[in-house]
């Protein structure tokens, strides 16, 4: 039962679902269709019905749009289970079942590999599959173990394994993992994994036999002096960085299937494909949003009316955080906020205090607030929800014992259209509201094979107030019609904003440009402090009560 033990504690330190099943039929080039079943902690809701409804279907879409690899999805289903979990159940079809990567579903990797007499491999890989890059980084990073010292190390490492053991189970109680697949072709050889009476092969991971397994492995002095022996501080459990977990589990935790491929395909790719895309439109509109309630604006009291926090959990950045920041590894901390009414923006998050439970500090040198993931408010613009990135919890920590800070908050009470005052919509022109100027106007072409060249006008307008002031831009020309014209993105601070209008044709020069603005602005804040927070304790949140 060794192969069953730390094959996949790292993946599942790392955030994502911890439950899934996967019914795979693989052909020979690859390509091939799965049939998924997870469940999905809820996102942002608060409790009402319709809010549930909608929460579900933000999930359930991020999952679709968000998993890489996948040509189309059918057969789409969820539901609300009675652990207060989404579950969701599709199948989808892939080109290249190497590179699939379910958003926030910690499914194995799956990798194929031709054999030179015409057979295939087919190797399941826990915890994902390492570009070669990354494996011979952390083989670089091991430490050194010699039979001198390896009494020492083994006394280290189950100590730091006794401190962590809380939170290891907690996450493994909850996991169950398992995944059933079919090839098209003669199996010659397989192991690590399963073979069911109708020819398919399953591997299955439950986390509560895992436990055992692990506690047995830490007590057994000779498989855990070999261990560290042959693969250096293999049991590493520092909760910041389980890069050498993942060491363990790519050693030991690998699936494999060698078969004789059939000619052809298990079944009809493309038709199968084509009827899932003609399908999707369905899909999409079944999971778009509906229009915004009507909730009483926020005014007055900006506070938060209660706050929660979702999830804590140790995240792996990529390069491009590592070089802005200089670390790879973060805690993250989701939070979320339900106002009293509706707010107009939320922004700024401000950190003022976040110390372990041993008392360090682990607000970042650098402010890391804003990366990754902004303020985002709900449909009904009543709750709000962000991340906090601080440092890497100390080693052997299970807690953060404070965190506080606050929000900006915007609000107003109506809303009116404001000229902004240009005598001619020319290039540099001034207006005389909003300290508004016409900063750039570039012309350019639409050229087409089938239709006459049509020319565009991109007109980038400045004003002088936040973008939480400005509800809409409108342009008129010299009769008064409104002309229509595309988005071109905008840019803004906290007092300014630099707006891209596309209009088709020439900009109207003796026209207007209007901009909707919310009157009876305002600005607050909304404070947050979180006290005595455990690690343990974020497998899951309740619901916040309006």
């Amino acid at each position: 039962m060794k192969k069953l033990i730390l094959l996949l504690l790292s993946a599942f330190l790392l955030s994502g679902c911890f439950q899934y099943k996967r019914v795979l039929i693989l052909n020979p080039d690859g390509s091939g269709k799965m049939t998924v079943e997870t469940e999905m902690m809820k996102g942002l809701s608060f409790g009402a019905e319709q809010d549930e409804k909608e929460t579900m279907k933000t999930a359930v879409a991020n999952l679709i749009k968000s998993s890489e690899g996948i040509e189309a999805w059918t057969g789409i289903s969820y539901k609300m289970t009675e652990a207060n979990m989404i579950a969701f159940k599709g199948t989808a079809y892939f080109k290249d079942v190497t590179k699939i990567k379910l958003y926030n579903v910690n499914a194995a990797g799956i990798s194929t590999e031709k054999l030179p007499n015409g057979d295939i491999r087919i190797t399941l890989q826990r915890g994902g599959n390492k570009s070669k890059g990354e494996q011979a980084k952390k083989l670089s990073k091991k430490k050194k173990i010699t039979p001198e010292n390896v009494g020492e190390e083994m006394t280290r490492q189950r100590a730091e394994y006794k401190k962590s053991h809380p939170l290891f189970t907690a996450i493994l109680a909850m996991t169950d993992n398992e995944d059933t697949i079919t090839v098209f072709g003669e199996v010659k050889e397989y192991k690590n994994i399963i073979k069911l009476e109708d020819g398919r092969f399953r591997y299955i991971f439950k986390g509560e036999e895992a436990i055992k397994e692990i506690d047995a492995f830490m007590t057994n002095d000779e498989l855990l002096k070999n261990a560290i022996l042959e693969e250096g501080a293999v049991l590493h459990l520092d909760l910041s960085s389980s890069n050498v977990l993942k060491d363990i589990g790519e050693r030991l935790g690998k699936s494999v299937i060698v078969y004789t491929p059939k000619t052809g395909r298990a079944f009809d790719f493309e038709q199968e494909v084509a009827a899932a895309k003609a399908e999707a439109r369905n899909v999409a509109q079944s999971l778009a949003p509906e229009g915004p309630k009507v909730v009483e604006l926020l005014t007055g009291n900006f506070e938060f009316k209660a706050t929660k926090i979702v999830a804590v959990t140790m995240t792996n950045y990529d390069q491009d955080f590592k070089e802005r920041y200089n670390t790879g590894t973060c805690t993250e901390v989701l939070v979320q906020g339900l106002f009293n009414g509706s707010v107009l923006e939320v922004d700024k998050v401000e950190l003022f205090k976040a110390v372990s439970e041993g008392g360090e500090n682990l607000i970042p040198e650098k402010s890391v607030l804003s990366y990754k993931q902004t303020p985002t408010l709900n449909n009904t613009k009543d709750s709000v929800e962000f991340s906090i990135f601080l440092k890497s919890l100390p080693k052997g920590s299970l807690g953060i014992r404070e965190i506080s800070g606050r929000c900006r908050v915007f609000t107003g009470s109506g809303t009116e259209f404001v000229d902004l005052g240009f005598k001619e919509l020319k290039e540099g022109k001034a207006g005389t509201a909003l300290g508004a100027k016409i900063g750039a106007i570039n012309k350019s072409q639409i050229i087409s094979t089938s239709k006459p060249a049509v020319e565009e006008s991109n007109v980038q307008i400045d004003i002088k107030v936040g973008s939480s002031f400005v509800k809409s831009w409108k342009i008129l020309d010299e009769t008064g019609k409104e002309v229509k014209f595309s988005d071109g993105g905008a840019w803004s601070t906290d007092n300014t904003i630099s707006k891209t209008c596309i209009l088709e044709g020439k900009v109207p020069v003796k026209g207007k440009i209007l901009v909707e603005v919310y009157k009876d602005h305002q600005a607050g804040s909304a404070s947050f402090k979180f006290e005595n927070i455990k690690l343990t304790d974020f497998t899951g949140a309740p619901e916040l009560e309006r």
